[in-house]
Formats: C-alpha cells, sequence, structure tokens
C-alpha cells in the first residue's frame, strides 16, 4: 500500500487531537507570587498554566519543552520583553496563549511556530510596533488574535499571512496611520475587524477587498477625512 505525505500529516494531526483530549484535568497556578522565571516543578500531565501577575521578563528557548498536554497558558501581567526563539515549543495541544499586559516589542518570525491547535491569541496591551514576515506561522487554527493597545504605525502587506482560521482580530487603540493594500490578504475567514481609535486618515481604494467573509467592521475614533472610491470593495456581508 502506497503512503502519501498528506496521509501521514493527517494522522499525526488526529493523533494530536486524541491525546489533547485524553489527559486529565489538571492545573497549575502560581499568580501573583513574584516569579522571575518559569518554575521547573509544573507536572508534565498539567492541562491549564497560570503564572500571571509574576516578575518574569524571559521567556527560554523550550522552556515548556515538558508540557505537551497543556491547553491553557496564561503569562499575562508579567514584565516579559524577549521571547527566545522556539520558546513555545513542545505546546502541541495548546488552545488559548495569554501574553497580555506585557512589555513585548515586536513579534519575530516563527515565534509562534508549533502551536498548530491554538485558537485564542492574546497579545494586546504590549508595546509591539512591528510583526516580522512570518510572524504569525504555525498559527493556522488561530480564531481570535487581539492586538489591540499596542503600538503598531501601520499593517503592512501580507502581515496576516497564515491565519486561515481567524475570525476576530483586534487592532483598536494602536497608532495606525497606514494599511497597507493586501494587508489583509491571508485572513479568508475573519469576521469582525476591530480598528477604532488609531490615526487613519485616508481609507484606500481595496483595502478590504479580502475580506469577504467580514460582517462587523470598527473605524470609529480615527481621523478620517477621505474614503478613495471602493474603498470597501469586498465587503459583502458588513
Amino acid at each position: 500500500m502506497q503512503v502519501f505525505a498528506s496521509d501521514i500529516s493527517v494522522l499525526v494531526s488526529v493523533i494530536s487531537v486524541i491525546k489533547c483530549q485524553e489527559s486529565e484535568h489538571q492545573t497549575y497556578r502560581s499568580t501573583a507570587s513574584r516569579l522571575t522565571s518559569v518554575p521547573s516543578d509544573i507536572p508534565p500531565d498539567t492541562v491549564e498554566i497560570y503564572l500571571n501577575e509574576n516578575l518574569m521578563s524571559t521567556l527560554p528557548a523550550e522552556v515548556f519543552s515538558n508540557q505537551s498536554f497543556c491547553v491553557v497558558l496564561d503569562i499575562s501581567k508579567n514584565h516579559v520583553s524577549l521571547i527566545e526563539e522556539h520558546a513555545f515549543k513542545g505546546l502541541t495541544c495548546l488552545r488559548i496563549l495569554d501574553l497580555s499586559h506585557n512589555f513585548i516589542p515586536h513579534l519575530k518570525a516563527d515565534l509562534f511556530v508549533g502551536l498548530q491547535n491554538c485558537r485564542e491569541l492574546y497579545l494586546q496591551a504590549n508595546y509591539i510596533s512591528e510583526a516580522e514576515p512570518d510572524a504569525f506561522t504555525g498559527l493556522n487554527n488561530v480564531e481570535i488574535l487581539d492586538l489591540h493597545e499596542n503600538h503598531f504605525p501601520n499593517l503592512t502587506a501580507d502581515m496576516f499571512n497564515h491565519l486561515l482560521s481567524c475570525t476576530h482580530l483586534y487592532a483598536n487603540h494602536n497608532q495606525l496611520s497606514g494599511i497597507d493594500k493586501n494587508a489583509f490578504r491571508g485572513l479568508p475567514s475573519l469576521q469582525v475587524l476591530n480598528l477604532a481609535h488609531n490615526f487613519m486618515k485616508h481609507i484606500r481604494k481595496e483595502t478590504f477587498l479580502a475580506l469577504s467573509s467580514c460582517s462587523e467592521l470598527y473605524l470609529n475614533k480615527n481621523f478620517i477625512s477621505e474614503i478613495q472610491v471602493k474603498a470597501f470593495g469586498g465587503l459583502k456581508n458588513v
């Protein structure tokens, strides 16, 4: 019998889902404990990890490599400014990642590789001003991406590539003054887009052309004085 690479890929995905579902519920919580690093005593069968409201500034490479059953990881309200390459390696079952309220300055390429089961990614209230090309590689199943209250000056072309399942994107309360052509290419499933409370003055032609599934678009509290013809082309369901 001939076995194709695509068949192997599907089989691995199915096995991963079964593994995630079989783990018994176990929670590790060390909130507001003045931690400066990720504890080394987290049991490997832990399903939910809460390390929020601590003093951690760095997430080292492979720091969660033995947490293959973890479904929820909350590192919000820390001092994280550096996330090393492969920091999230091993989190194959992760569905919710909360990195909000930290000091992250930018998103490196391939930062989230390995999080193929992640559904919700919270990055709000950081200091992010740039996302490198392919920063969201590996997040094919993310449905909610929250980037509000950051420092993005603009949304660049193909910035959201790979987010094929994303339905909700929040980029409100940034410093957006412009949106590049094709910035939203790669978001075929997007239903809600929030760009409110920014500094945009113009909405250019075909800005939202790729968002045929979008039903809610928020542009309030900007400085918009010009909307070009066909600026809202592609928004069939808004």
